[in-house]
């Protein structure tokens, strides 16, 4: 496609290959910055852009669903402090009402909740990345997507329009 503008004319590339879907424009058109001028077929962009927000919705999802198991990590370790709590109070008011072993077990579990919350918390952020990388593949896809649309650089005059077709 070439455009004529303050008495010369300039060439409008591509950015990528395609076949021509739709044209806008005829020799002679006069055309504004912005105006749409080609429209390559796009049906595979279009399907790598579903599919990228198809991922990050996923990516969402398991966020979602870490952040619920950290929450429960979170509940478990309370529930698992307060219940070594009343088993060492327990202890500590009444002689051979909790032995040293049940102690000793309740601090374990706690000990369990703790890592359960660390390993939960490694998930939420390893999730959180996948996030930002569907969001950084969505980006990429919507970009090539546009450059399907091919655009008026500048106010012009279509001079000359080059299509080529593979035989």
């Amino acid at each position: 496609m070439r455009l004529k503008r303050e008495s010369r004319p300039l060439a409008v590339p591509t950015r990528v290959a395609g076949a021509v879907e739709s044209l806008a424009v005829d020799i002679g058109s006069r055309v504004r910055e912005g105006d749409g001028l080609v429209a390559l077929e796009s049906l595979d962009a279009h399907a790598q852009v579903e599919e990228s927000r198809a991922s990050v919705e996923i990516a969402r999802a398991r966020v979602r669903g870490a952040q619920a198991v950290m929450e429960k990590s979170d509940l478990a370790i309370r529930l698992a402090e307060a219940d070594l709590k009343r088993a060492q109070q327990s202890r500590d008011r009444v002689a051979d009402s909790v032995t040293d072993a049940e102690v000793e077990r309740r601090e374990v579990l706690v000990a369990q909740a703790v890592i359960e919350r660390t390993i939960s918390e490694t998930t939420l952020r390893s999730s959180e990345v996948e996030v930002a990388l569907a969001m950084s593949k969505l980006n990429s896809a919507e970009m090539v997507l546009s450059r399907h649309q091919i655009m008026a650089p500048f106010e012009g005059v279509v001079t000359r329009c080059l299509l080529y077709t593979s035989d």
